[in-house]
């Protein structure tokens, strides 16, 4: 019995390359799989945690504003309840605005310094039905960068 061993080596290279390949192939379009569902992902969890605390640091500033007898206590409290949450909401908005572009960037800065002179106790000249539909409409322009999940 005769062993081609040029047969051998020719069918044993040409099996590893194939098999080389194929998993490369398969490594490769697992790795662009995979990185588009973490790219998802990390958007989907920036936008629900910002948009969650946006929400909440607006809820505590309209219930503030529509207080008509803000004394010193008043204030020092609203500052309390909300300057955590205001330093993560720094934080959150950097990242927001780095995944979702800068578009964001002049409503979530009208809100802050609302926020700021709300804080500082300045006469803001709006009513409380003005108050609302200007948090409103900027909370819909961020709202809408939900499209720029995907």
């Amino acid at each position: 019995m005769y062993i081609d061993w040029d047969t051998v080596w020719t069918n044993t290279i040409s099996g590893v390359v194939t098999g080389l390949v194929v998993g490369g192939t398969l490594g490769l379009v697992g790795y662009f799989i995979w990185k588009k569902q973490n790219d998802y992902s990390k958007k989907e969890d920036v936008y629900i945690s910002f948009v969650y605390s946006l929400t909440m640091l607006t809820s505590i500033m309209a219930g503030f504003f529509a207080d008509n007898n803000k004394d010193e206590t008043k204030i020092k409290d609203f500052i309390d309840r909300t300057i955590n949450s205001y330093s993560r909401i720094i934080d959150e908005s950097i990242k927001f605005i780095f995944y979702f572009g800068t578009d964001y960037e002049n409503p979530t800065l009208e809100i802050f310094d609302l926020y700021t002179n709300l804080k500082n106790n300045r006469e803001i000249k709006m009513t409380n039905e003005e108050f609302e539909k200007y948090i409103s409409e900027r909370l819909d322009l961020i709202l809408c960068s939900n499209k720029k999940i995907k």
